[in-house]
């Protein structure tokens, strides 16, 4: 369990090495960073607002929902570029020129990745909802627990997004990608929960889905 996390977290930082050494394929890191980083400006500045209204109470609360909106809205933006990024280092790594993109395939891929964003989103809300009262109605450990419980489905679920970036291209159903994670459970985490530190760091967590993808695909590409 321990060595499969860290080893997770070793592929975290590969991804990140790669991106430093290969400066070609940041044009699919920079272009929806620059949206994503204003977004999370506005986005800071607003919770903070809140916080400094609601005093410490709202603490729990802000870790809780600038991770679940941070991590919402980069997928949102970042997946396509992910993918073309994924796209690109495989390319490098195998030597093996990528599949044109074409308007049935890029279409076939959207209504796809929309699908499969509805699906995951609704239970992670769901989960986040839950957290949200844990921490304002359990008493003492309350807070405790929501903040550990966040930390945990926010790395799932950006090792998933990670991942995804890999998966999508190769049309992956929803199940398949789901029973990955069950099989690679530490390993995924440890990636997943790398990158939740990294959406935790201002101005890293604008690229931190990218390093996230570099890291997934060297895995998948490594398999």
């Amino acid at each position: 369990m321990l060595r499969d996390f860290t080893t997770g977290v070793i592929d975290g930082a590969r991804g990140s090495a790669y991106l430093v050494r290969h400066r070609a394929v940041w044009k699919w890191v920079l272009a929806p960073a620059a949206v994503v980083g204003v977004a999370v400006a506005v986005l800071l500045g607003w919770l903070f607002a809140i916080v400094g209204a609601t005093g410490l109470v709202g603490w729990t609360s802000l870790a809780i929902a600038t991770a679940t909106v941070v991590a919402t809205f980069a997928v949102l933006v970042a997946g396509p570029f992910n993918e073309l990024l994924s796209e690109a280092i495989e390319e490098i790594e195998s030597g093996v020129p990528a599949p044109k993109m074409t308007i049935s395939r890029f279409c076939y891929e959207l209504a796809v990745g929309i699908a499969h964003a509805i699906r995951r989103y609704v239970p992670y809300l769901v989960i986040v909802v839950g957290l949200f009262v844990i921490a304002h109605v359990v008493p003492v450990i309350g807070r405790s627990v929501a903040a550990i419980g966040a930390v945990w489905v926010t790395a799932r679920y950006a090792s998933y997004n990670s991942y995804d970036a890999v998966w999508a291209r190769r049309h992956w159903s929803y199940g398949r990608k789901w029973s990955y994670l069950r099989e690679q459970r530490w390993r995924t985490l440890g990636l997943g929960a790398f990158v939740a530190v990294l959406l935790a760091v201002p101005g890293v967590n604008v690229i931190a889905l990218a390093i996230g993808s570099a890291g997934a695909t060297l895995r998948m590409l490594g398999e």
